[in-house]
């Protein structure tokens, strides 16, 4: 029976991987490159900015995964762990330095049951073990002092700015997914007096992940076995391959389980009014440990997915206990709506995400704090993302929803398949986040997974990395109000330059079509001895492969030395009277030196 079962598994496997790739290649044909050019012109509002950024809003992140950690049969994390990275590799210190500085947030889903090994934690301090009995298929783990050193040692000598997530969970009792009473802060104490004590610098501190989220949407948890099980895998496969054939967008995730954690979703739920008392404590635990030292860290908090009604409660209890608000993104898995494909078609689609951004700058402006907005995580796919697709040229767009996504997970099951057909778009994020005050933005990973900046064997740049970088280098502070008049294919976003002059703009062209963009020149006013030229940086694929993980430069590769070092992003000078060509596909940063805006002003 066994062999019978792998025998039609794998035939049904092969015919669904067959249906995908005719639709793939279909869809190819539908959307391949086109000779045909558009014009447009974009418009940017010369008088006031609409939003703020901080200096260094790019930012990433650390995660606590093993190297046992896996997702749909694939093992991305290596030793890309907090506890095991390689902090001797000079691929990874340049690509920190690089940035001068980056923010890096050192947390993640284990990071509540993390314990930190101080002189007064009397029990072994040990590593992570895998145990699928355990939440998150995980024991507790135990952050070793010496390894801290080491950290902060490279972080120190990478320039990198740390915000690090405390356990939240600590001292808790958990039932049903329900976490309730105090915080025991003895252990994170501790932790921070160390920390102190030996003169680490810590951007911010900040409690918790996950610990009030909401739980995932259409997600369906049965538990079956035998001939039932097999029934139902040939079933979602038959599913799948009518909807792909049909051009549908298709997401389902079943979960075949023996032991399921039920109520407890992500993590564990905490009430606003119980997290606000927990912040309240960490708050009160800051200005003791820093008495007297200054500037004193962040208190930043709750990190988890975005909910109105229980952000805005949490935002009036917490009060001045915190300095950032913080939520995750993980926005591509788009439900199983029936017209699904039809609305991602239309670029005004793109903006679904914009409502989590408006609602909390609402939230925090009504609230009166001086509390600010931060993406405190974001790596669009959950579970380590899509090789491919996350650590390829099509992620550096990333699509506020996915182009087509279609997602089977058998859990505890014979087999693993997962098919993601997506465009994403990370540049997009950060535009469209900075237009609504957020402050900061931390991608999902900066190495490990599928969705680093780095790769997680070899540490060299994916292409989100020169994306990241070229905005933190090129974007600044003040965020302008741009729009494009054109193709509806063309996302327009406007910075005052962080340079001296100027303003820089990124267009992101979705289509297949040239598009000639002119940039409204009412409010150019050249300075007397103005720079002639403007300066440009184009972004493609190598071969106009989306899912290439290599990325040219204004037509050059885009690779690190021998000796580790990362390679210049170095611009064209283009005659400012012609406007910006962006090719199919493609992404453009265009400074414009000899422009004086009031709101740059």
């Amino acid at each position: 029976m066994g062999s019978q079962i792998r025998s039609l598994l794998t035939m049904c496997s092969y015919l669904l991987c067959f249906s995908f790739i005719v639709v793939n290649a279909v869809n190819e044909e539908k959307q391949g490159p086109s000779r045909s050019t558009e014009k447009g012109f974009v418009f940017i509002n010369k008088t006031s900015f609409i939003g703020k950024i901080d200096d260094d809003f790019v930012c990433a992140t650390l995660d606590w995964w093993p190297t046992q950690k896996c997702d749909y049969g694939r093992c991305s994390w290596g030793l890309a762990s907090i506890l095991n990275l390689d902090l001797e590799n000079n691929v990874l210190l340049n690509a920190l330095k690089a940035f001068s500085p980056l923010k890096i947030r050192l947390g993640g889903t284990l990071q509540d049951k993390v314990t930190y090994g101080t002189e007064d934690y009397h029990y072994p301090c040990t590593p992570f073990v895998h145990n699928t009995a355990r939440m998150f298929h995980f024991t507790k783990g135990c952050l070793p002092m010496h390894r801290w050193d080491e950290l902060n040692i490279f972080f120190k000598k990478a320039g990198a700015k740390i915000i690090f997530g405390l356990n939240a969970l600590y001292g808790k009792s958990v039932k049903f997914g329900s976490a309730t009473g105090p915080w025991n802060h003895t252990n994170a104490e501790s932790f921070i007096r160390y920390t102190v004590k030996k003169n680490y610098t810590i951007h911010g501190w900040e409690l918790g992940k996950y610990i009030y989220a909401s739980f995932i949407k259409n997600v369906k948890a049965v538990s079956v076995s035998g001939t039932m099980r097999l029934k139902l895998i040939m079933l979602i496969l038959l599913r799948v391959s009518l909807s792909l054939s049909k051009g549908r967008s298709f997401f389902t995730m079943i979960i075949i389980r023996n032991e399921l954690n039920g109520k407890k979703g992500i993590g564990a739920r905490i009430t606003a009014d119980r997290y606000a008392s927990d912040i309240s404590t960490l708050r009160h635990m800051i200005e003791d440990v820093y008495r007297g030292i200054g500037p004193k860290p962040l208190v930043i908090s709750p990190g988890g997915f975005f909910d109105a009604n229980w952000f805005k409660k949490f935002v009036t209890k917490a009060g001045k206990s915190v300095d950032v608000i913080t939520h995750h993104i993980y926005n591509l898995g788009p439900g199983v709506d029936e017209h699904i494909s039809k609305k991602i078609l239309d670029p005004s689609y793109l903006d679904g995400e914009a409502k989590t951004f408006n609602s909390l700058k609402n939230i925090l402006k009504s609230s009166g704090t001086s509390a600010t907005a931060w993406v405190g995580e974001a790596g669009g796919a959950y579970n380590s993302g899509h090789h491919l697709v996350s650590d390829a040229f099509v992620n550096s767009f990333w699509l506020v929803n996915s182009h087509k996504y279609m997602s089977v997970v058998l859990y505890k099951c014979f087999f693993f398949n997962v098919i993601i057909y997506t465009q994403h778009r990370y540049l997009d994020q950060l535009g469209m986040s900075s237009t609504y005050d957020t402050r900061a933005y931390c991608r999902q990973t900066l190495v490990g997974g599928n969705y680093g900046l780095l790769n997680s064997s070899t540490f060299m740049p994916n292409p989100d990395y020169y994306s990241a970088l070229l905005w933190h280098r090129l974007m600044g502070q003040r965020v302008l109000a741009a729009s494009f008049s054109g193709t509806k294919k063309i996302r327009a976003y406007a910075h005052c330059a962080k340079q001296p002059l100027g303003i820089t703009i990124l267009l992101l062209n979705l289509g297949n079509s040239t598009v000639l963009a002119e940039v409204s020149k009412n409010f150019t006013k050249p300075p007397h001895g103005h720079v002639k030229f403007r300066e440009e940086y184009h972004l493609t694929a190598k071969n106009q492969n989306l899912h290439s993980q290599v990325m040219l430069l204004n037509g050059q590769i885009l690779s690190v030395n021998k000796d580790g070092v990362i390679p210049p992003l170095k611009p064209v000078h283009v005659d400012p009277s012609k406007p910006i060509i962006v090719t199919p596909l493609s992404v453009v940063f265009a400074h414009i030196p000899d422009v004086i805006l009031p709101a740059c002003t």
